[in-house]
């Protein structure tokens, strides 16, 4: 399971890079996945936790998790 999230974590990385660079970072669909890559990594350091290796690196924190509702129907054409 951490295999798959690390597999999503970039290829979503790279999407949003990809992304950016042709609609800028600012774009709404590129600040989602960036949202999105967020909530893989909290979920990537939550299984980090629970295995209790949290402990071990103080360098892993959470990053903040936005409330925030985006429109999903942007398309990319």
């Amino acid at each position: 399971m951490k295999r798959d999230l690390i597999k999503e974590f970039e290829e979503v990385r790279k999407e949003m890079e990809e992304k950016g660079k042709v609609l800028g970072f600012q774009h709404p669909l590129v600040l989602e996945l960036s949202h999105r890559l967020d909530r893989i990594h909290n979920e990537l350091l939550k299984k980090e936790k629970d295995k209790k290796n949290f402990r071990k690196n103080p360098r892993l924190y959470t990053i903040f998790e936005s409330k925030m509702a985006y429109d999903t129907r942007i398309s990319m054409a």
